[in-house]
């Protein structure tokens, strides 16, 4: 690039106020000492010019020079190992997060429900590892929604800082309960009731709650034991599930388990608790009976035995003589047809012999008309030591008894708590009966 007279270059030169060649052209417009000072003025704009580069340069330099400087002190921190926390069990509560954590909304020393917060309060912290008790503390206040509850945290929050998390609980106790509130929980667990509506499950589940409301932070000399929860948790059941545990002395198993014991009683409620409604599939159908008197009733008994060939006294085909039946007397319910009708009585009637066993010959009718004597003799005895009132009871329970062994539900016995308790003394007879069998055998071999 062209140089001027002066050693400038046209595009770098900021100290040349008129282009060269109006310098070279016009030398007579300045005077000779104007000329001079404009001179001395180019100069002076020169040295500061080389000045400002010269520091300029410096500048870059030095930025250079803190850029590696940085550059390396950033690749040691990186390189070397991580500072740790500066006091172990402490959190950053500022990027702690307690949105999860159980929320405090009262009411007011409501027992039931600020112990199930501050229990879920404590497995919080479990959770999250918060071990420090000003953590604890401080996270705290986070969880608290009750306003007067939050009052008593901002007066003595800050002064249990530097002492224990159990202090600090202890005096949040001591505000937010009653101060009998242990009592009212045992209180309760005492006069524990089952109400109709309620399973067995459901009213063991409410027993072992407060059972656990009741031992929380106590001493193992204090707790309600399981064994005393069982215990009055049974003196709330109804009559019949309270005689079946006697009975099986459930409470009595030592060493006592709660589970075992709460299975055992939940099977007998479920037992005792089946409908007994008879299905109607077997259910007798039920008809007005004519009122018949006593002799008329008799008659009407005898007819139908006499018509099947029935002993009056043991009701089989024993083939005795009428008073000659060695027994036993049968007294269970004889099902007569509705559309049995009796014959009038002969005046002369004798009980006829009763049949050795049913017979017939081919293409002959079976029975006799009724009223008339059968072609075997048969006899009765002891239907007259049976009155007709104590054979209509003693059909009704007979009837009663059977109807209600059976449900809807594939003919499966709906058992009462008697029939319970017979099938288990049968199931123990017949255990034993093996056993006395086994030990025989042993001793013959």
């Amino acid at each position: 690039m062209p140089e001027t007279p002066n050693g400038d270059t046209p595009h770098h030169s900021a100290t040349a106020p008129f282009p060269p060649f109006l310098c070279t052209r016009l030398p007579s417009l300045f005077p000779p000492q104007s000329r001079e000072d404009h001179q001395q003025v180019i100069k002076d704009r020169r040295a500061n010019r080389k000045l400002f580069l010269a520091a300029h340069q410096d500048n870059a330099n030095c930025i250079g020079r803190l850029e590696d400087l940085l550059l390396a002190m950033n690749l040691k921190n990186k390189s070397g190992a991580q500072p740790a926390r500066a006091e172990t069990g402490r959190f950053d509560l500022q990027k702690f997060c307690t949105s999860d954590g159980p929320m405090y909304r009262g009411p007011f020393q409501e027992t039931k429900l600020f112990l199930r917060w501050i229990h879920g309060v404590q497995k919080f912290f479990e959770t999250r590892d918060v071990s420090n008790t000003a953590d604890k503390i401080k996270i705290l206040g986070n969880l608290i929604a009750k306003t007067n509850l939050q009052l008593f945290y901002a007066n003595e929050s800050a002064g249990f800082l530097n002492r224990s998390w159990e202090e600090f609980k202890a005096r949040l106790f001591e505000f937010s309960l009653p101060s009998n509130w242990r009592s009212g929980l045992q209180q309760q667990v005492c006069k524990l009731d089952m109400s109709p509506t309620e399973t067995f499950l459901e009213y063991s589940t409410r027993d072992c709650t407060l059972q656990s409301l009741f031992n929380f932070d106590v001493t193992n000399n204090s707790k309600l034991g399981d064994l005393q929860l069982a215990q009055f948790l049974v003196y709330g059941l109804p009559d019949s599930l309270q005689d079946w545990i006697n009975e099986h002395q459930l409470l009595e198993t030592v060493p006592f388990a709660y589970g075992p014991f709460e299975k055992q009683a939940n099977t007998s409620f479920l037992a005792l608790q089946r409908p007994t409604k008879t299905p109607a599939a077997f259910r007798p159908t039920s008809r007005a009976l004519p009122s018949l008197s006593h002799d008329e009733f008799i008659w009407q008994v005898h007819s139908y035995l006499d018509l099947q060939g029935l002993c009056h006294f043991c009701k089989k085909h024993c083939g005795s003589v009428a008073g000659a039946c060695p027994g036993p007397l049968n007294r269970a319910h004889i099902n007569i047809p509705s559309t049995f009708q009796a014959p009038p009585k002969p005046p002369n009637y004798n009980a006829p012999r009763a049949w050795n066993r049913p017979t017939a010959a081919p293409g002959k009718p079976t029975h006799a008309p009724a009223g008339c004597p059968t072609t075997r003799a048969a006899s009765v005895a002891g239907i007259a030591d049976v009155t007709p009132l104590e054979a209509q009871v003693a059909a009704i329970r007979e009837d009663a008894r059977w109807g209600s062994y059976f449900n809807s539900e594939g003919c499966f016995p709906n058992l009462d708590p008697a029939a319970v308790a017979a099938l288990e003394e049968l199931n123990e007879q017949l255990l034993a009966n093996e056993i006395v069998k086994a030990k025989q055998a042993d001793l013959a071999v």
